[in-house]
C-alpha cells in the first residue's frame, strides 16, 4: 500500500512538471516593438523614379527574423494615400496614409496584413536619425537614410 502510494504521489508530481505552461492572456497579447533598419530612400537624377528599401524584424513573429520592404515611384505622380504594398514576407505590408511627396517629410505606416498591429513613424529631415542630402551630380537627386536601429511600438488593431 505503501509503494502504491509514493507511485501515485511522484507520478502526479511527474505529470505536473511536465505539464506545459499556459501563458496569461496579459502576456500573450502583449506586442515588442518592431525594429527597423537599412532604410534608405533615394529620388535618382537620371529618371524620374523614387525608391525606399528597409529591412523590418518582428520579435511578435517568432518564424521571422528580418524581411526587407522595397518600393519604387514616378516622381511627379503623388503615391496614393494609403496604398499598401507587400515587403518580401508577404505577412508584412507598409504605406505612406498621406502619399509621399517628399522623401524628407513623410509618414510611413508598417503593418502586418493579417491585422494583428500596425505601426507608423512620421520621418523628417529635422529628426536627428533620418539624414538627408541633396546631390548635384551622380544617380541621386536626394537621399535620405536611418542611422542606426529604430524600435517602432505596434499598435493592435481597435476592438470596437
Amino acid at each position: 500500500m505503501k509503494f502504491t502510494t509514493l507511485s501515485t504521489i511522484c507520478l502526479a508530481a511527474g505529470i505536473t512538471l511536465a505539464a506545459p505552461t499556459t501563458p496569461s492572456s496579459e502576456e500573450s497579447t502583449t506586442l515588442q516593438p518592431i525594429f527597423i533598419d537599412s532604410w534608405t530612400a533615394k529620388l535618382l537624377s537620371k529618371v524620374p523614379q523614387g525608391t525606399m528599401t528597409f529591412n523590418m524584424g518582428d520579435p511578435n513573429n517568432k518564424d521571422v527574423v528580418k524581411t526587407n520592404c522595397t518600393v519604387y515611384w514616378q516622381r511627379g505622380i503623388t503615391f496614393p494615400d494609403n496604398k499598401m504594398v507587400k515587403c518580401h514576407n508577404a505577412a508584412y505590408e507598409f504605406g505612406f496614409p498621406k502619399g509621399i511627396d517628399s522623401i524628407d517629410d513623410f509618414t510611413l505606416k508598417v503593418a502586418r496584413t493579417d491585422g494583428a498591429w500596425s505601426a507608423q513613424y512620421a520621418a523628417n529631415s529635422k529628426n536627428e536619425n533620418w539624414n538627408c542630402n541633396e546631390y548635384t551630380q551622380g544617380d541621386f537627386k536626394e537621399k535620405c537614410d536611418l542611422i542606426g536601429t529604430m524600435n517602432l511600438d505596434v499598435t493592435p488593431p481597435s476592438s470596437s
